[in-house]
């Protein structure tokens, strides 16, 4: 089958890869994390025995699928976030958090899960959602805010949806909609705790200007709050 080299820009950053993918066996394992959580949120292909950290071939049965934990609220497709590894390469499972959290402006774990909250709906109602346990906090491009991802019935069935914190202008709705704090002032008593793993030397020069870009939406929002690095 015929390789096609495709660039693609998300989140600013543009990224060149191939469909199907191309086995490269001398390329170092930090562009191989970049490129497979690239890869993991764009495509679904795989090569057999493959590991997508390390770029080598096995022909063992220690091999592994993770799924990268937030990628199926940003992307719903059933593969979103699946990075297949070979157990040699599992110590850089916290490589690929850290890269996903930047890659996507992506907070992957917060004290907010599981909590009701009051949200405005499209239709100008407002509702009651409860945040999903094991999501993140998310940079909301069109809204340009940070939000939080919840789930709600809607005739009788689960509804799942980003919600900003801050009150913004929906350009597909042509209006100003109430964010999260304008209907649960309650949130800005609460500390928002935000748990980091801790960078490795090679991702500093991407992680330090991500966080310094994050903290400014945090502020925005006038949360109190505080990052725990672990």
């Amino acid at each position: 089958m015929e390789h096609v080299g495709i660039s693609i820009r998300t989140n600013n950053i543009d990224t060149v890869t191939t469909f199907p993918p191309i086995q490269k066996p001398d390329q170092s394992i930090f562009d191989n994390i970049r490129e497979a959580v690239f890869r993991s949120m764009n495509f679904t292909s795989k090569f057999c025995k493959v590991c997508e950290i390390s770029g080598k071939t096995f022909n063992d049965d220690n091999f592994f699928m993770i799924k990268i934990k937030g990628a199926e609220y940003i992307n719903n497709h059933h593969c979103a976030g699946n990075i297949q590894y070979h157990k040699d390469s599992e110590r850089y499972l916290d490589d690929i958090d850290i890269y996903f959290e930047i890659y996507n402006k992506y907070f992957q774990t917060h004290n907010l899960g599981n909590i009701k909250l009051k949200f405005e709906r499209s239709n100008g109602s407002i509702e009651e959602g409860t945040v999903i346990e094991d999501s993140g906090i998310y940079y909301i491009n069109s809204r340009n805010t940070l939000g939080i991802y919840i789930t709600f019935i809607d005739n009788n069935e689960k509804v799942f949806k980003w919600i900003p914190f801050l009150d913004t202008e929906s350009k597909s709705l042509g209006k100003n909609t109430k964010g999260l704090l304008s209907l649960n002032p309650e949130l800005l008593d609460k500390e928002l705790i935000i748990t980091l793993k801790k960078c490795p030397e090679w991702l500093e020069d991407e992680r330090q200007p991500f966080i310094k870009n994050m903290k400014v939406h945090l502020d925005n929002t006038k949360m109190k709050y505080k990052l725990n690095i672990v």
